[in-house]
């Protein structure tokens, strides 16, 4: 466990925003802790669970800073509603306060994996969206490429060996993993080796009211939740939303923002190709840690994983993708695994991890190397 929270106290998130709220507390339990509390004034939200987690309402919060120590980490990240959430917070006793990057780096969660809190899987890695910015570089597969069912099952089994089960999440994803023609096997198979863990299939949801029953039947059958991304590209989501609920399929978003007043920003972790930066500094500091399974090596993010897509696509030389993951193989046991994850890779020393792109409003990608890269604007 981090030895950060050194007097005890109870940890609070105070922000119940899906993408957000994962990308603090998948690696707070990835680290052994353990969340009491996530808090949020959406009344539509509050008394829900996330990952068993009660979301409690400001007024709560407040009566548990009467009685208890707490460490509170803010998930939001826009700097104007972080401001006014920690001015509101400011008034609590017995509290003491982070931002989302001061968790990062007085934290420094990414150094001391112990468990695996979410684990993904591509099926595909080619989209049939092209988004500007993807963060898995799927505008840039150059072929069609579908994971074969028996080395899915071979990484199943292993990652099922070395951590005995305890994965909290598997998500399916890619690319586009609806466009797999044999993903309906997937979830049985998922579901084989990890018994008590959540499946999730993430997709853009324009293929699913397309799908065979096969489809629907395996996500009933493995208890698999559908997260879908949303984009503004009119979909009918609310439709699809009640075609998946009268089938008993769990809907969750994934992102949001695709109103007049609040449009869909698409942000990114910019590449420098000159590499030099300081690769240690930006491990600790990275916001985008997602632990990636692909052909029997774990990585730590989607840019160590799929760098080859950018390097092939611009004729580029970044490190990877082999170098920056831990064959699953080749370690005898789960504590073995998390600490070579626990150490930084040879692309971070090309990942300004720290300094985020401003986001732009979500279109079709150029496929230019200015959408990923810093310096080749």
């Amino acid at each position: 466990m981090i030895k950060k929270n050194e007097e005890n106290r109870s940890i609070i998130l105070y922000g119940a925003g899906t993408q957000n709220l994962r990308m603090v507390y998948q690696p707070l339990v990835s680290t052994g802790n353990i969340v009491e509390y996530i808090c949020d004034a959406d009344e539509q939200k509050q008394g829900k669970e996330f990952e068993g987690v009660k979301i409690i309402s400001p007024l709560e919060l407040e009566q548990l800073a009467q009685t208890q120590l707490l460490e509170i980490i803010i998930t939001v990240r826009t700097e104007q509603v972080v401001n006014e959430i920690k001015s509101w917070l400011g008034h609590l006793p017995n509290s003491v306060i982070h931002t989302f990057n001061e968790f990062i780096e007085e934290w420094k969660p990414n150094c001391n994996l112990r468990r695996f809190s979410c684990v993904m899987f591509h099926l595909t890695d080619h989209c049939n969206l092209s988004c500007v910015r993807c963060s898995h570089f799927s505008p840039l597969a150059k072929s069609s490429f579908f994971i074969d069912v028996h080395l899915f099952e071979r990484d199943c089994c292993r990652l099922a060996e070395l951590t005995g089960g305890d994965v909290d999440e598997i998500q399916l994803s890619g690319g586009e993993p609806l466009l797999h023609p044999e993903v309906e096997k997937f979830p049985y198979i998922v579901r084989k080796y990890f018994p008590k863990t959540k499946i999730i299939i993430i997709t853009n949801a324009t293929r699913l009211k397309f799908m065979k029953n096969s489809f629907f039947q395996a996500c009933v059958e493995n208890k698999v939740e559908v997260w879908i991304s949303q984009y503004p590209i009119n979909l009918p989501y609310e439709e699809i939303e009640k075609m998946l609920d009268s089938k008993g399929i769990n809907v969750t978003y994934g992102n949001s923002g695709n109103t007049l007043d609040k449009p869909k920003q698409m942000w990114g972790v910019p590449l420098k190709i000159q590499g030099g930066l300081n690769g240690q500094q930006n491990f600790e500091d990275c916001l985008c840690m997602q632990y990636i399974l692909r052909d029997g090596r774990m990585y730590p993010c989607a840019n160590s994983a799929y760098i080859d897509l950018f390097n092939e696509y611009f004729d580029k030389r970044l490190p990877g993708p082999t170098c920056n993951g831990v064959d699953i193989f080749g370690v005898k046991t789960l504590e073995e695994l998390t600490q070579e994850l626990s150490k930084s890779i040879p692309l971070c020393e090309y990942c300004d991890a720290k300094h985020r792109m401003d986001g732009i409003p979500w279109k079709i990608s150029e496929k230019k190397i200015c959408e990923w890269a810093l310096d080749e604007r």
